[in-house]
């Protein structure tokens, strides 16, 4: 649930003014939503599995981006 609920990147003023900041904000945000995603992919996968009713299908882990993690990271 953790990765699930993860809090977005908080951009910093500097992003408008500083191309390289701006860079390395956006890929936290593109990392924070590969995160995001393959947590409610495995969360889905869970449910279906506990025969969750309303759920007819769920990405498979193969589906998810390449260096996504599978397995929720360590906190």
């Amino acid at each position: 649930m953790t990765a699930a609920t993860e809090v977005k990147p908080i951009p910093d003023d500097a992003i408008a003014t500083d191309p390289v900041i701006e860079a390395h904000y956006n890929a936290s945000v593109e990392g924070w939503g590969d995160r995001l995603g393959s947590a409610g992919a495995r969360l889905c996968r869970f449910f279906l599995g506990m025969k969750m009713p309303g759920l007819k299908a769920c990405p498979p882990a193969a589906a998810l981006p390449v260096g996504a993690p599978e397995a929720a990271p360590p906190r």
